[in-house]
């Protein structure tokens, strides 16, 4: 693209402008893109079994806006008990519509997670866990 930029504006008062914005924008796609191919390749490539965790649900938001629509997050502590500095940290969730209605603070989740492929973990699934 730069050398296009190049030959079609030759010594132009905006080839630097535009030569500024092909590696801005080049560079940003390219870091973004990367960073949804790790992501990619650490969940299609993990053939690790999933763990099955219990969290109860401390609180509820949800986040509206124009470009993204509604999300709807559930705030649960620490499932693993790994990476957590105090116990009134939480993790936010993202769930479907109808999965927030059905959950009140207090009840328990139960969250799948697997390794991933590049020791990456991810949620795999999140679900009312069963009453004992």
């Amino acid at each position: 693209m730069i050398v296009l930029a190049i030959f079609l504006l030759g010594r132009t008062a905006r080839t630097h402008l535009v030569l500024i914005e092909i590696v801005l924008v080049g560079a940003l796609g390219a870091l973004l893109t990367a960073f949804t191919e790790i992501r990619d390749l650490n969940m299609d490539l993990d053939t690790s079994s999933a763990h099955r965790y219990e969290a109860r649900v401390v609180d509820k938001t949800i986040s509206k806006s124009r470009k993204s629509g509604t999300r709807y997050y559930l705030h649960v502590p620490g499932w693993t008990g790994q990476d957590w500095t105090s116990l009134n940290d939480t993790e936010r969730l993202q769930v479907s519509g109808d999965f927030y209605q059905r959950m009140q603070k207090g009840e328990r989740i139960e969250i799948w997670q697997r390794s991933g492929f590049l020791g990456i973990r991810w949620v795999e699934s999140v679900g009312r866990a069963p009453k004992p």
